[in-house]
């Protein structure tokens, strides 16, 4: 055969080894390409701010460079194979090309381009979540940890599922009975976990919609009470006694929600109830040291508080009392006990009864 003469020998060979000196090349330098790479792409990230440069370069310059270098040898391997068909015909080819030149070899090629790339997306699904974590904190939302982080390890799973099906496809396996027998069971799992998954896609809403954030106090279905976690099931308010209480997601996502950290005050009223023994002279000075108590509490706010003689019960006369407090959750609480408390001892020093 004419081609296993030397010239024409070492010309047919030309380009597998041509080839080959490339992806020893591609291997080689494939670290350095990967960091040029990110150091370009994410320059204004490396200068505004480095330690998260830091963090992204870690964790996508192995599979970047991996990604790289199998794309270079996989598109000189395939232009070598271009050209050596040009030069002679497929049937009369040796029989190392033939192999090299085979489908074992493409897809083994190509196998690897998949796999490099989905790992760089896998790690960068997780880079993304903890960066937008941060830029949320830094603009003052507050975005639960926990939830964030069954996020991004739902996203990680979506990414290897679609990594495995490419690649098993890639190499003709058929994946549609398999598909068949997950949808079967997935329809009896759904239909189990219709609950839960409502519940994960009202979590989701109330992320991004964000009718409230942790630390916010929040009024539903007429229980007050503190935000101290959202979860992917279920969110937790802290009602004014300490309690816990548990909400699913899909019942916040429907329900009327009022937001009282967003007003720069709160409101509160009360009344007291003081014998009708009391003289007039004693009533007013008590509702002037009542004055005086809220006015000086750190807790109020400086609107004037509101304290004046209302009505008369069967068995006392009846004062009503109205202030006003910032509205962070723990400040109301203690404004109402201290100033609750205070009154009291007025109310004793100056010898008046309370009923």
């Amino acid at each position: 055969m004419k081609y296993l003469t030397n010239t024409e020998g070492v010309f047919v060979y030309l380009p597998i080894l041509v080839s080959l000196v490339v992806s020893l090349f591609a291997l080689a330098v494939r670290l350095p390409v990967a960091n040029l790479l990110l150091r370009v792409g994410l320059g204004e990230l490396r200068k505004k701010k480095p330690e998260r440069y830091k963090t992204v370069k870690a964790a996508a310059k192995r599979p970047l460079s991996l990604f790289v270098s199998a794309v270079l040898i996989y598109a000189f391997y395939s232009l070598g194979n271009t050209v050596t068909i040009s030069i002679l015909p497929e049937d009369e080819l040796p029989k190392v090309l033939v192999f090299l030149y085979g489908q074992t070899i493409y897809r083994i090629l190509s196998t690897i381009v998949l796999i490099s790339a989905f790992w760089l997306l896998y790690n960068v699904v997780g880079i993304s979540m903890a960066a937008l974590l941060s830029v949320s904190e830094s603009k003052g939302r507050k975005i639960d940890a926990n939830a964030s982080s069954y996020i991004a390890s739902g996203l990680k799973v979506l990414v290897a599922v679609f990594g495995a099906y490419f690649v098993l496809t890639k190499w003709g396996v058929d994946v549609s009975g398999l598909i068949a027998g997950l949808g079967i069971g997935g329809l009896a799992m759904a239909l189990a976990a219709k609950d839960t998954a409502s519940n994960l896609f009202s979590s989701i809403s109330i992320m991004l919609d964000k009718p409230f954030e942790i630390g916010d106090t929040i009024i539903i279905g007429g229980i007050k009470g503190k935000v101290v976690s959202l979860g992917l099931r279920s969110s937790r308010l802290e009602a004014p006694d300490g309690s816990i209480i548990t909400y699913p997601n899909s019942s916040l996502a429907s329900a009327i929600i009022t937001d009282t950290s967003k007003k720069q005050s709160s409101k509160i009223e009360m009344s007291l109830s003081v014998a009708f023994s009391t003289s007039t002279e004693k009533l007013s000075e008590f509702m002037d040291e009542i004055r005086r108590i809220i006015r000086e509490d750190e807790d109020t706010t400086d609107t004037e508080p509101i304290v004046y003689f209302n009505s008369f019960t069967a068995s006392a006369m009846q004062l009503s009392i109205v202030y006003e407090v910032y509205p962070e959750f723990e400040r109301e609480i203690r404004a109402r006990q201290n100033i609750n408390t205070k009154v009291i001892e007025a109310a004793e020093k100056m010898e008046i009864k309370l009923v």
